[in-house]
């Protein structure tokens, strides 16, 4: 395991209609979806703290994800959660094998922290 870099990120907890928006400008996708996540990797000149960028969570979506999967909200926002700073850390899903080592990691995030990996979109 590398070196700890100090690094922050923004986590937004918002509504269906305003992921909705933020899918249709930056990815030209007219639905809401689960999570999205906006990469910056900048660095702050006094602190010399990174900056991952943004994670933003529909609340309505997570709570639809954990009732049809039969597990807490708590669970499903915790899936999302991981799930989106994965991808400001530049894992993506994109192939068959990015996919598998993207789950990997994350079900070992979750399994670390005592979390049950969720069935959720984003734990398929």
């Amino acid at each position: 395991m590398g070196a700890l870099i100090p690094c922050s990120l923004t986590l937004a907890f918002v509504g269906d209609e305003e992921l909705r928006d933020l899918n249709r400008e930056f990815r030209s996708v007219y639905r809401t979806t689960d999570v999205l996540s906006f990469s910056s990797k900048t660095l702050d000149p006094e602190s010399g703290i990174r900056y991952l960028g943004d994670v933003v969570i529909s609340v309505p979506t997570a709570k639809s994800q954990a009732a049809h999967a039969g597990h807490e909200l708590s669970q499903e926002l915790d899936l999302l959660v991981v799930h989106g700073v994965l991808h400001l850390l530049g894992f993506d899903h994109d192939t068959r094998s990015r996919k598998a080592r993207m789950w990997q990691i994350q079900n070992e995030i979750l399994r670390k922290g005592r979390i049950q990996p969720g069935q959720g979109k984003a734990g398929r």
